[in-house]
C-alpha cells in the first residue's frame, strides 16, 4: 500500500470513485461527474486542506479530506469526505488509511478530528470502533429555502 498526499489535480483522479461509492446504498445519492469535481474542487482550494490517497498497486482504494481549522481552544481538522471503494470495503482499507491519517494530522500539530457522518450503523458504527463518540451536545440542523416553482 502507497499513501499519496493530495493536490488539487487529483481530484479528477478520485471523481469515478466518488460516485461510486457515495450513489449505493448507504447514502444513495445522484452525483454527477462536475458536480463531484466542483464539490470537491472547492474543498481542495479551501485554506489549510489537507488530503490523503491511498494506493494498492495501481488502483486508488480510497482518499480521506478535510481542511484544519481554528478554534478557540486549538486547531482541529474537520474531515469533508472519506472514501473506500465498494470492491475494497470491509477489507481493513478504511482503518488503515484513517490511522495513517490520524498519525499524520499528528505530526502537523493537529490534536482533534471533527466530522459529520451519516446516521447508520455502517458509518456511525465505523468510527466508533475506531475511537469516536457522537457529540449529544451538537445537532445538525438544516432549512430548505427555496420555495415552490410558480410558473406563470
Amino acid at each position: 500500500m502507497t499513501y499519496i498526499e493530495m493536490k488539487d489535480e487529483d481530484v479528477f483522479k478520485i471523481t469515478d470513485l466518488y460516485i461510486r461509492t457515495f450513489n449505493q446504498a448507504p447514502w444513495n445519492d445522484r452525483w454527477e461527474t462536475w458536480s463531484v469535481q466542483k464539490r470537491l474542487m472547492q474543498m481542495a482550494k479551501a485554506p489549510d486542506f489537507y488530503g490523503l490517497m491511498l494506493y494498492q498497486e495501481n488502483d486508488i482504494v480510497g482518499f480521506i479530506l478535510g481542511n484544519a481549522q481554528q478554534y478557540y481552544d486549538g486547531i482541529k481538522f474537520e474531515i469533508k469526505e472519506f472514501c473506500i471503494d465498494p470492491r475494497f470495503q470491509s477489507g481493513g482499507y478504511g482503518t488503515t488509511l484513517l490511522a495513517e491519517f490520524e498519525k499524520r494530522l499528528l505530526a502537523q500539530g493537529i490534536d482533534e478530528i471533527i466530522l459529520l457522518t451519516l446516521k447508520a450503523p455502517q458509518t456511525e458504527g465505523f468510527y466508533h470502533k475506531r475511537g469516536y463518540t457522537t457529540l449529544n451536545e451538537m445537532i445538525l440542523m438544516n432549512k430548505k429555502i427555496r420555495g415552490k416553482r410558480h410558473d406563470g
